[in-house]
């Protein structure tokens, strides 16, 4: 399944997928020297669902780490919507889900 990756300073809305799949993993890097504040959601049916805590401070030069993070199903039509007060690089790691 697809990687994404990408570069923003304010807001991405991630593919929505036709079919069923699971993020499997994510990584938000600030490329500042100064704290940014991240919410990453899954968008289902017009509602954010958050997976990480609302205004998650990413300090400067740092990742925001996915070690215990739990894979989480999505269905067809959901999306990922990252928004952030600064400068990141992110990746979200999809995987077919299980049958």
């Amino acid at each position: 399944m697809p990687l994404e990756v990408g570069n923003t300073g304010t807001l991405v809305y991630g593919i929505v997928a036709n079919e069923g799949r699971v993020l499997s993993s994510f990584t938000i890097v600030n490329k500042t020297s100064s704290p940014v504040n991240a919410n990453l959601a899954i968008r289902r049916n017009s509602v954010n669902y958050n997976i990480i805590p609302k205004d998650t401070p990413i300090y400067g030069n740092s990742m925001y780490p996915t070690g215990v993070f739990n894979p989480i199903q999505m269905n067809s039509g959901d999306g990922v919507v990252l928004a952030v007060t600064g400068n990141v690089d992110y990746s979200f790691s999809y995987e077919k889900p299980n049958s």
